[in-house]
């Protein structure tokens, strides 16, 4: 059986689903061939501290965006160790780390566009009211996952008739960088 007759077989939501996942491996794949230095991961954490306006705490930085601690921690290890970040104890709170940007990633991000073209590359497939309605899409994905409590049985998460709303979504949970970049855009 053919892969278009197989994918013919699924629903909107598998294929939906499934492409999130075929297009976020493919960007991490193409990124982290074409970065110079860093990978996709390390460039996302980057831009996502680009987003403060001072620098973060570790636990703020995981919240912004939007994964665990121990995960930004790794990737902090790995940056700091190229010389992208320094990590600072909080001069207010011993317990807390502060994460800084180093010269050495403010002169990166000025040499190296190709994160920036390949993004100009996918958005120029798009004309600008499809790129709106892509965003405002996908901030519903993410924020319906912000409501996910994975420790209760997502059977009794359902949505019922009554729970759905028409109105525009609400900004994402837990994610302050979608609205850094939506700033940054215009």
């Amino acid at each position: 059986m053919e892969l278009n007759e197989r994918i013919s077989r699924l629903d909107s939501e598998q294929i939906i689903f499934g492409s999130i996942f075929g297009l976020a491996n493919r960007l991490q794949r193409i990124l982290d061939a074409v970065l110079p230095e860093l990978t996709a991961k390390q460039w996302w954490l980057l831009t996502a501290l680009a987003g403060f306006d001072e620098p973060p705490t570790l636990t703020a930085l995981a919240e912004a965006s939007d994964t665990s601690h121990q995960n930004v921690r790794q990737l902090l290890n790995k940056l700091e160790a190229k010389g992208f970040v320094s990590l600072v104890t909080d001069p207010k709170d011993a317990r807390a780390c502060r994460i800084q940007v180093t010269a050495k990633a403010d002169q990166w991000r000025g040499e190296t566009a190709e994160a920036h073209q390949l993004l100009q590359i996918i958005a120029s497939q798009l004309s600008p009211p499809e790129l709106e309605t892509l965003g405002i899409n996908l901030a519903q994905i993410h924020s319906a996952l912000g409501q996910v409590d994975p420790s209760l049985p997502l059977s009794s998460q359902l949505p019922t008739n009554q729970d759905q709303d028409p109105s525009p979504p609400s900004p994402p949970r837990r994610c302050r960088l979608f609205a850094y970049l939506r700033r940054s855009r215009h």
